[in-house]
């Protein structure tokens, strides 16, 4: 089973930054998964939250920051936002770089287009929440690859392009029925470990990890990978 590290990997680092994702990548995980955002001069970083308050303490948004500011925030202990080229540069030849888009507008798809040309970043995933967003995507980035992050479990047939290479499933819709289904698709499974709720996605026990291998999961995403290295 593929083994993700849900926004780079687990505390006591900075959730989707460098260090996170060079700890997973070092432990064996096979790639990583980094939410993107846009600052003020269009630079692409990797950060989940709209604002800045839970992880940085700090109640701007991403988009009200210049990169320069991005730049100097955190400690040397904790760091500061990560640029999404940082991540791509890094993952490439290590692992899968999952890039889950939070929002797109067209400074977003500018910005991943001229990155995924200029790196040949075939590793690099596209997480799609909507067809509107995949479609505008595969426009400009005919040969990418995508994974539907789909809003609902009985949503699979929303991604029937041969782009989308995977769907994701919280844990929670995860069915012997529904899996065999998005397999009859051509398309592989993914798990989002854990409940659907900020405070407990990426968890997962050991014996859950065996029951989804047992479903013929095909890959899953957790906090830290580490823990089911075999």
């Amino acid at each position: 089973m593929t083994i993700i590290a849900h926004r780079c990997g687990p505390t006591p680092y900075l959730e989707n930054s460098y260090v996170a994702a060079e700890y997973s990548l070092r432990h064996g995980a096979d790639g990583v998964e980094a939410d993107v955002r846009i600052s003020k001069d269009h630079i692409l970083y990797a950060f989940h939250d709209r604002d800045m308050s839970r992880v940085l303490h700090n109640k701007k948004t991403i988009a009200e920051c210049t990169s320069q500011e991005l730049d100097a925030l955190g400690t040397d202990t904790y760091g500061h936002p990560t640029r999404i080229k940082t991540l791509l540069t890094y993952t490439q030849g290590k692992g899968i770089l999952l890039l889950h888009i939070k929002e797109l507008n067209n400074a977003i798809v500018h910005n991943l287009s001229t990155l995924y040309v200029k790196h040949t970043a075939h590793h690099v995933l596209f997480g799609v929440s909507t067809k509107h967003d995949l479609l505008l995507l595969q426009h400009v980035l005919p040969t990418a690859q995508f994974l539907g992050f789909i809003e609902h479990p009985d949503m699979s047939t929303v991604f029937t392009e041969s782009s989308v290479k995977v769907i994701r499933l919280w844990d929670e819709w995860v069915t012997e029925n529904r899996i065999h289904r998005i397999h009859k698709q051509s398309q592989k499974v993914w798990v989002m470990a854990g409940k659907a709720i900020e405070s407990q996605g990426g968890i997962c026990s050991k014996e859950r990890f065996f029951d989804l291998e047992r479903l013929e999961v095909d890959g899953i995403l957790v906090n830290d990978p580490a823990l089911f290295i075999k």
